[in-house]
């Protein structure tokens, strides 16, 4: 028993040392499947994320929503590349705009209490805890962005900090100022976006004037004045962002600077610019990203090519991101890039109102980018949540549909083993398969993989190892939160849950799908199929079986997992 234990635990340290398969140095990027499919955004009918922002290698994520993933959220959550956590308790309204200032977030929106205390319409988040800025606004703030180390605020209202200022405002740290005469006129002279640019500040909007200067939809304050961008451009300015030298605008428009320019143009200084024939509906988002443009909305074809929602711009023409972005009448609101740890470098985050991304079940946000998938069953036990695995293993047992386990067999020995869950898999244990899919942990502890593809390739076998009861689960291995595998209460050695083992021991009946099993060691629960029929009679019982385990309000506990009455020999008691 002692040499075989040794012998497991040194196959499965050359398993974690062995030369990794799993890091890929290029890919080609596509969308993220199944990362945000229960792991998105929601919790109200026209749940959707408005604004998105890195701070302190975290990604924020504000909107409509109260749910991110499985956790309860008020309008704001954060993203680590694995899981989501709150920041806070949120706000009390909608998140429109985030932007970091003096080593503080601040977030603006049509809120008016931040982490429980009054904050109207913006706030700032340390990292620990809410505050307000000043007094704050009298309507929404719609745009944040820093220009000559103070933070400037766009939107709906016409006064910050108690002192008028038409919908755009600056705070020093400590006050708020009116940015000159502000900007108004228009049904509705509202600040969308803001930008800096060659050094000056750039707001786009619904307005029409600043001051007695004709501003249509956009203008740039030079720290004094404003001034226009030649005629400006025709309807409404949804968002701005720097682009090879130039600043360039999405929104409603179809001319800038008196020339078409359907609904994206870009500005050099001194005129404007289209970028080909532009999209055929509104662009809400811009983002220089890996060299190129990124742009998003409501649009369906951009250049004349389809792109649903999403298109990038090499320089010279537009192209689609694979099968873009899907649902029941789609937008895209927002666009960051982030360094999640899913893969090399950083990666596209898109953010608005969708059910799908490339065709994959998405939840209001998506991710673009390249993916290192892990390679071996303890490499992903080891990772974060949520991170690609595509393995190998022999299946070593069918549990209730769709659960079933896989282990890694080398020199026909097992290795580890691991949970999968799949619907349809129509495998058959004895079977090796090469599986794709991502790490997660149910609420017992067990880590899993939610498999959408397994492909049988050839038979194999996966022999049981021989334990006692005691060292069934084992202790932790390599957890750490969102990584590694916890250990059950009190277990010592090697983690073993999701092996395949066999244990014999005096049966207990307990009721149809449950007995005891003793072997002088320890008793372990063993939960049966609903298949197999349980004689409550046995005394002594040989059992084959997955170690898996079960949590209650003691702690994390063994439990083996019987599949087949194959798997269960009852000893002739004569």
């Amino acid at each position: 028993m002692r040499i075989v234990y040794c012998f497991l635990v040194a196959l499965t340290v050359l398993s974690l040392l062995a030369p990794s398969q799993a890091i890929l140095a290029q890919c080609d990027p596509d969308w993220a499947r199944d990362l945000f499919a229960t792991e998105g955004l929601g919790g109200t009918t026209y749940a959707y994320a408005n604004s998105l922002c890195v701070f302190r290698d975290q990604m924020y994520v504000g909107g409509t929503f109260l749910a991110a993933g499985n956790l309860s959220v008020n309008y704001i959550a954060r993203w680590n590349g694995s899981s989501w956590q709150g920041v806070g308790s949120g706000v009390n309204g909608y998140v429109q705009a985030m932007c970091e200032y003096d080593g503080e977030l601040y977030v603006g929106g049509h809120f008016t209490s931040a982490g429980g205390i009054e904050a109207n319409f913006i706030a700032k988040w340390d990292g620990q805890n809410w505050s307000p800025v000043g007094v704050g606004t009298d309507g929404p703030v719609l745009a944040l962005c820093v220009y000559n180390g103070e933070l400037y605020a766009g939107g709906a209202f016409t006064a910050a900090g108690g002192i008028p200022a038409l919908h755009i405002a600056k705070w020093n740290g400590s006050s708020w100022n009116a940015v000159g005469s502000g900007l108004d006129g228009g049904a509705f002279p509202y600040v969308f976006a803001l930008c800096v640019y060659n050094g000056e500040l750039y707001a786009g909007g619904g307005f029409q004037r600043a001051g007695n200067v004709n501003v249509p939809y956009v203008a740039r304050w030079n720290g004094e004045e404003w001034r226009a961008l030649t005629s400006g451009v025709n309807n409404f300015v949804q968002s701005l962002c720097v682009f090879d030298g130039k600043l360039c605008a999405g929104g409603d428009f179809t001319l800038a600077g008196g020339m078409p320019a359907a609904r994206i143009a870009c500005w050099d200084g001194s005129s404007w610019q289209s970028l080909g024939s532009g999209m055929n509906q509104s662009v809400r988002a811009l983002l220089e990203f890996d060299g190129k443009l990124y742009a998003a909305g409501a649009f369906t074809t951009a250049g004349g090519v389809q792109a649903s929602r999403i298109a990038v711009w090499d320089g010279s023409s537009w192209q689609s991101l694979g099968n873009g972005i899907g649902g029941e009448y789609p937008v895209v609101y927002a666009l960051c890039d982030y360094t999640d740890g899913i893969g090399p470098g950083k990666a596209l985050y898109v953010g608005g109102y969708f059910s799908s991304a490339g065709g994959y079940d998405s939840l209001c946000i998506a991710r673009w980018g390249c993916e290192s998938a892990v390679m071996t069953i303890p490499e992903a036990k080891l990772s974060f949540d949520n991170r690609l695995v595509t393995l190998t293993g022999v299946v070593s047992t069918m549990a209730d549909q769709p659960v079933f386990y896989v282990s890694e067999v080398t020199e026909g020995i097992q290795v580890s083993g691991i949970r999968v869950e799949m619907e349809d898999n129509n495998l058959t244990a004895g079977q090796r398969v090469n599986l794709i899919g991502r790490l997660a942990t149910n609420s017992n502890g067990e880590r899993y993989i939610r498999a959408w593809s397994a492909q049988a390739i050839e038979p194999a076998t996966a022999r049981p190892f021989y334990l006692v009861a005691k060292n069934l689960g084992g202790g932790p291995f390599g957890f750490a939160g969102g990584a590694g595998q916890e250990g059950v209460t009190g277990g010592v050695g090697l983690n073993n849950i999701g092996l395949l083992v066999k244990v014999f021991g005096r049966f207990t009946y307990v009721d149809s799908n449950t007995f005891l099993l003793d072997d002088g060691s320890a008793q372990v629960k063993c939960a049966v199929t609903p298949d197999i029929t349980i004689d409550p009679s046995w005394q002594y019982v040989v059992v084959t079986g997955i170690v898996s385990c079960i949590r209650d309000q003691q702690g994390i506990h063994p439990q083996l997992i019987v599949s087949s009455v194959e798997d269960i020999s009852a000893l002739d008691q004569r």
